[in-house]
């Protein structure tokens, strides 16, 4: 579940980061703006976008340390 205004990404149950399950449908999106040279929205989706990719790194940084030290283990 993805945080609501005003709610950090630590309030939300269990911590589950799921804003960027689309994303790939959003750089679609963006394509077909851009094509249709509507590039003020292309850009508000762009911003958009990047917003959702700093706070699922966020995410990621504060609540996946165990998957980190995983990988990090894994690949030593």
């Amino acid at each position: 579940m993805a945080p609501k205004d005003g709610e950090s990404i630590s309030q939300t149950p269990q911590g589950v980061f799921k804003p960027l399950a689309s994303y790939s449908s959003m750089l679609n999106q963006i394509e077909e703006l851009l094509s249709a040279r509507d590039y003020k929205a292309a850009i508000q989706l762009s911003e958009n976008l990047r917003s959702l990719a700093l706070k699922g790194l966020h995410y990621f940084q504060t609540f996946e340390d165990s998957l980190r030290l995983s990988l990090l283990f894994l690949l030593l």
